[in-house]
């Protein structure tokens, strides 16, 4: 596994980005040989992050705050996080701090398209820089 910050952040985004669990029955299969409850896309995430680390302690690590589902729509899927704790964390050091985790079409994952798909009442934001990830919202 390669070792570094960024590598790190996206086995953490393919754990924490995503709803698939894996079938109960399952556990004590290779993470290749389990079901996997969720769409395919899901599914990969997710055995991708079991394959590099514990989806389980992942998520746990994290409060999950909001989820928004993928929709043909807006054409992404959004969840919002707050760390349980700062130590160790990879995408926040401040506290009262969430980040949003989102997934889909490249041309929706611009931070201001983003923004205004997931907050429409806002004014369009120019001066964002284009990212996948916020991770510097406040909480309200």
């Amino acid at each position: 596994m390669p070792d570094s910050k960024g590598f790190s952040k996206l086995i953490s985004l393919a754990a924490l980005c995503n709803r698939a669990t894996y079938m109960e029955e399952d556990a004590d299969l290779p993470v290749m040989s389990r079901k996997v409850r969720g769409d395919a896309t899901d599914a990969a995430l997710l055995r991708f992050g079991s394959l590099n680390l514990n989806v389980q302690v992942e998520r746990d690590s994290y409060n999950l705050l909001q989820y928004i589902p993928f929709s043909s729509k807006t054409k992404l899927m959004a969840s919002f996080y707050q760390p349980k704790e700062l130590a160790g964390n990879l995408f926040l050091q401040d506290e009262g701090k969430i980040v949003v985790m989102a997934k889909g079409a490249p041309e929706c994952l611009r931070a201001s398209s983003l923004l205004s798909v997931l907050f429409p009442c806002c004014p369009k934001q120019q001066s964002l820089p284009s990212s996948s990830l916020l991770s510097l919202l406040p909480l309200p």
